[in-house]
């Protein structure tokens, strides 16, 4: 069975805010509204944290950490077009940083430019060779360009660094699409082990389950994924119908 859109749906790791809250006392007016950004993105105000961040870019405009954390607002405000111009001008300033080149092949990741994302991935892995997340989304890029056994390298190193729930299910799925389905089910179970509560690892396992005709499994796995996500049931039960229905033909 051809993996479906919802099999394929691509976790993405986290953007990196960078930097500390400078030291209190004789601060620069640039570190206040620096320091400022920070409180205000940790509490969720992202407006107040660009305007923040904004002011300290104003008053220095060197300043690589203001652009990387408000481009990182920036993107989660869904404006990736500015978060992008922000995490460029970070590179900027600090070409030596991953935490730049990083985060701007996450936005260009949304985007859907994969060949970007994967040169920014590339760099950030050369300066920061440990850094999973890279080795992550730098797989999930792969995936984007097609490039499967790629993918999978890619998604093997970041688990062999540090065991994650998203990586292994990211694996799950870069193994169907390879037609490695006993690979795809030790993946997804996987997950599940280091997240039980991860839905959509119990509904992919539950259509792998299904197609093998273990249809009680199957059913639980569903059961559990759509009682931890009620919006997966829409979107998985015309791939439950089709499944149910290639077995009978």
């Amino acid at each position: 069975m051809k993996s479906s859109v919802c099999l394929l749906m691509i976790v993405f790791s986290a953007v990196i805010v960078t930097g500390q809250k400078a030291e209190n006392g004789g601060l620069a007016p640039a570190e206040q509204a620096y320091n400022k950004g920070l409180d205000l993105q940790a509490a969720g105000d992202l407006d107040g944290a660009i305007a923040a961040y904004t002011r300290a870019l104003e008053l220095d405009r060197y300043y690589p950490e203001a652009y990387n954390n408000r481009g990182n607002a920036r993107m989660n405000k869904g404006d990736l077009i500015a978060a992008i111009a922000d995490f460029t001008e970070a590179i900027r300033y600090r070409p030596d940083g991953y935490e730049g080149y990083y985060n701007r092949g996450v936005a260009y990741l949304m985007q859907e430019d994969y060949s970007a994302a994967l040169s920014d991935f590339n760099r950030s892995i050369e300066i920061s060779p440990k850094l999973i997340t890279a080795y992550h989304n730098r797989g999930n890029a792969y995936r984007g360009l097609k490039k499967t056994k790629e993918a999978i390298a890619d998604y093997t190193k970041a688990v062999e660094i540090f065991p994650f729930a998203d990586a292994y299910y990211s694996r799950g799925i870069a193994n169907e699409d390879a037609g490695n389905t006993d690979l795809a089910l030790a993946d997804y179970t996987r997950a599940i082990e280091l997240n039980p509560k991860f839905a959509r690892a119990f509904a992919n396992r539950g259509l792998i389950l299904l197609q093998r005709g273990k249809d009680e499994e199957a059913q639980r796995d569903f059961d559990a994924a759509f009682q931890l996500d009620s919006g997966l049931r829409s979107e998985f039960e015309e791939f439950i119908k089709k499944t149910r229905e290639a077995r009978k033909g």
